[in-house]
């Protein structure tokens, strides 16, 4: 379902509105635009209540590096959406040599941030062959040990910020199969909203079972690890 269409979803679910479903998402008032802003809420509430989700964790490819340069935020990899790198023995960052191409690429070693800061950042390190990767705790930079000499590309995966619904015909980039899971997260919202103790209990005896499910389905067994802990 899109934005307006889960919109209508809630409204219609909660009996409270009649056969005055939305037609936009786009500048209601009154109790449709309470509607609204619910679903957007859910949803944006449901993409920060964990870290490891499998529908947030996306790939990079083919981000050149600079000449010189180790430290790297989301922003200056062309990520406008970067919210946290996803770093590990398991999900490695990737580099290989322009000149030498794509089929030489290799993994870079993930090193917590203590040691990748003794090894690479004090003292004077030449630059030379990328080997080694870490992040930055205080602003998120992907770190690079030692700054690349010559022209040298990286791939991995990171985590972006939550997706903010806002036009008819947005869709969560959540499986289609959990998008009932904000309807009801949404209808629990529009519930404490009216004081309306009943309506929140029916909308919550909804919401566990697909919750599970979602948790079940989209979170690792194991807790997804970053290459140190802050």
């Amino acid at each position: 379902m899109n934005y307006l269409e889960i919109c209508q979803d809630v409204a219609n679910k909660s009996g409270t509105i009649g056969d005055s479903l939305p037609s936009s998402v786009v500048a209601q008032t009154g109790r449709l635009k309470v509607i609204v802003d619910y679903v957007a809420k859910a949803w944006t509430d449901i993409q920060n209540s964990r870290k490891g989700w499998k529908f947030q964790q996306f790939d990079y490819s083919e981000k050149s590096l600079t000449v010189g340069q180790g430290d790297y935020t989301g922003i200056a990899l062309g990520l406008s959406d970067h919210q946290d790198w996803i770093i590990g023995k398991d999900r490695p960052v990737l580099a290989y040599k322009v000149s030498d191409g794509i089929a030489y690429q290799y993994k870079l070693e993930p090193m917590p941030w203590p040691d990748f800061r003794k090894r690479f950042l004090i003292g004077s390190i030449p630059n030379g062959s990328p080997q080694a990767v870490s992040i930055r705790p205080r602003d998120l930079s992907l770190m690079i040990g030692p700054a690349p000499d010559v022209a040298y590309k990286v791939a991995g995966e990171y985590i972006p910020d939550a997706q903010v619904l806002a036009a008819n015909a947005d869709i969560p980039r959540l499986p289609v199969q959990h998008h009932a899971v904000i309807t009801y997260r949404a209808l629990m919202y529009l519930a404490e909203f009216d004081e309306a103790k009943d309506a929140y209990q029916l909308a919550m005896v909804h919401y566990t079972p697909i919750w599970d499910s979602l948790i079940a389905d989209q979170l690792p067994t194991m807790t997804l690890q970053r290459a140190y802990q802050p």
